[in-house]
């Protein structure tokens, strides 16, 4: 009974619908883009819509602008982008492969825009987890351009990424998202094994 009540009053907080409601639209956006579902671009939409402010509510700047000034307009590109690669496939899904030499200078640009990005958010704003953020934002960036232009490494960073964010979310309070991360971890490991798979099988 005290796990309900608690779990009740969790939801009962001013931004714990919208919690809710974001990470249910996320959970089925990222469930979809594992299997390479154009839907995928709908829901992340509303997922984005909800937080994107939930994130600036929690001090999480980096995060929020993320979401509203990157991964918005983004949807609208994934969807335009996947429906090029589907008509040029004959709608059979498709996977491509980085180059090592494109991997190492992806790896380099986070960790240099992590820097740069967590300094100015730790220097000129009250940003919780400045650093970390920054690198989870990052990291998400990429790992959203990949994934539109459909290269299994996507699912690599995301996986990173999971990781990281699960603290994060967790450590603010925000133990909903922190849980929803766990089972992004999952899905995203299920989508770097399936993208994986495809890419060879055309290989």
């Amino acid at each position: 009974m005290e796990v309900v009540m608690a779990i009740v009053a969790y939801f009962s907080r001013p931004w714990g619908l919208v919690e809710l409601v974001g990470n249910v639209f996320s959970l089925i956006c990222v469930y979809l883009a594992t299997k390479h579902n154009q839907w995928t671009w709908f829901f992340g939409v509303l997922g984005i819509l909800c937080f994107g402010p939930l994130f600036y509510h929690y001090l999480l700047y980096s995060d929020a602008m993320l979401q509203i000034l990157f991964f918005l307009p983004m949807q609208v590109w994934g969807y335009m982008k996947w429906q090029e690669l589907s008509q040029q496939s004959n709608n059979q899904s498709i996977t491509l492969s980085l180059r090592n030499d494109t991997v190492i200078y992806i790896v380099l640009a986070i960790a240099g825009l992590t820097l740069i990005n967590g300094y100015l958010m730790s220097t000129y704003t009250i940003a919780s987890f400045a650093y970390a953020d920054a690198w989870t934002t990052w990291m998400s960036v990429f790992a959203q351009v990949l994934m539109i232009r459909k290269y299994w490494q996507a699912w690599l960073l995301w996986v990173i990424m999971d990781i990281g964010a699960i603290y994060i979310y967790f450590a603010k309070g925000m133990f909903m998202t922190s849980g929803l991360y766990a089972v992004f971890l999952v899905l995203a490991s299920v989508g770097l094994y399936r993208w994986y798979r495809s890419h060879k099988q055309i290989t």
